[in-house]
């Protein structure tokens, strides 16, 4: 049997069961109604901790870590000035590179260049293709070099900044999928919810000591 009580839903006299969330909004509803909608969604989510944290970058941001397009343009950057101290037999190549990634990296200095997902991974992609040059000359690899440096630890003074990850591992979630390069999410879970370090690899002994 449906429990059913009345309330003020979406401005009117309502009647809620098990299944409000399945039905549609109202044609007349306003934001407000979306809103209240939403969150019902979402808290009923939480309850049955059904709920998946897809964590991106705009969680980490804040402690200093890059966005997307900030993260492109400084690997970018970083091929660059590998491409430009390169020594090669085929110079005409080294350079016809470095020209083609100095117009990458003015594209990517442009703040008013909108720049797309497809955009962006195209320009991460370059750099690895790149790097993976540097892996069969048995040389540094930029690519590899960029993300040990940018993603080793936060920034200086970052460190009371707000931690959305810290705060979703309070909710009861059980899943959680990033596509971010740094460890807050794992971090976050093995400090707050005392999780076996095993459960994160190779990594998982200095993410525990780490803050």
């Amino acid at each position: 049997m449906p429990c059913r009580e009345a309330h003020s839903l979406y401005g009117t006299t309502a009647v809620i069961h098990f299944g409000a969330h399945k039905l549609p909004l109202p044609p007349e509803h306003s934001s407000d109604d979306r809103t209240k909608h939403t969150k019902g969604m979402l808290y009923r989510s939480l309850n049955m901790r059904t709920t998946v944290a897809v964590v991106g970058s705009g969680c980490t941001t804040s402690l200093g870590y890059p966005n997307w397009q900030q993260f492109a343009e400084g690997l970018v950057r970083t091929t660059l000035t590998w491409l430009r101290n390169r020594r090669d037999r085929d110079q005409g190549k080294v350079q016809r590179d470095v020209e083609r990634f100095e117009g990458f990296a003015k594209t990517l200095r442009r703040r008013d260049a909108k720049l797309t997902s497809e955009s962006l991974t195209f320009y991460i992609g370059a750099c690895q293709r790149v790097a993976l040059t540097a892996t069969e000359r048995r040389a540094e690899n930029p690519y590899l070099k960029y993300l040990g440096s940018r993603f080793a630890q936060p920034k200086s003074g970052s460190l009371e900044a707000p931690n959305a990850c810290r705060k979703l591992v309070e909710l009861p979630i059980q899943r959680f999928l990033t596509t971010n390069y740094d460890r807050e999410i794992e971090k976050a879970l093995i400090n707050q919810r005392r999780l076996d370090p095993s459960r994160f690899g190779a990594i998982a002994k200095r993410m525990c000591c780490e803050a």
